[in-house]
C-alpha cells in the first residue's frame, strides 16, 4: 500500500483527476489494496465507491482530515464479487470502520454493511438498506443497530 492520506485529501486528488486513469500505480495510489477484477475496471469501480464514501463524510464518526480511506474487492467462495472501503486513523494506521455498500456473499443477498473497532468487528455494527447505513453515519441517535457497542476495544 501506498503512502495513506487524509480522506479530504483523497477526495482533493480524485476531484482533480489524479485517479482517472486505470493503470496498476494510480488506482495503488488511490488507494485500491486487494483486486479480484480487471485493472481496466478500477477507476470506474472507485467512482462508484467514492460516491458512497461522499454520502458519509459529513458523519460525526468520521474525520476527514485525521482519516484515511482504502477501498477493496472482494470474492468470496460463495457470491459474486464486490467492493468495500474501509476508513482508519491516519496516525496510528488502525481501521475503525469497514464500509460495504453492497454485499456480494451471497449469504448477505446484497445488504449493505458497516463493520467497526466499536465492537471489534465481531458483527456488523449496522446491516440492511444503504439508507440504514446512512442514518447509522448522519444520525447516530437514531441508527438502527444490530447490536450496542462496547466502550473498550482490547490492544493488539
Amino acid at each position: 500500500m501506498t503512502k495513506r492520506v487524509s480522506i479530504r485529501t483523497f477526495l482533493e486528488n480524485f476531484e482533480n483527476g489524479l485517479y482517472a486513469v486505470s493503470d496498476r500505480e494510480t488506482q495503488i495510489a488511490a488507494g485500491w489494496f486487494d483486486c479480484f477484477c480487471e485493472e481496466s475496471e478500477l477507476s470506474d469501480r472507485l467512482v462508484v465507491q467514492v460516491q458512497y464514501l461522499k454520502q458519509i463524510i459529513t458523519s460525526p464518526r468520521i474525520d476527514i482530515d485525521t482519516m484515511f480511506v482504502y477501498f477493496q474487492n472482494k470474492l468470496p467462495m460463495v457470491g459474486r464479487l464486490y467492493d468495500e472501503f474501509d476508513i482508519g486513523d491516519l496516525k496510528s494506521g488502525r481501521v475503525h470502520l469497514i464500509v460495504t455498500p453492497k454485499s456480494g456473499l451471497k449469504i448477505n443477498k446484497g445488504r449493505a454493511e458497516v463493520h467497526g473497532i466499536e465492537n471489534c468487528f465481531s458483527k456488523p455494527l449496522v446491516e440492511g438498506t444503504w439508507e440504514d447505513v446512512l442514518a447509522y453515519f448522519l444520525n447516530p441517535d437514531d441508527a438502527p443497530s444490530t447490536e450496542s457497542a462496547s466502550k473498550e476495544v482490547p490492544a493488539h
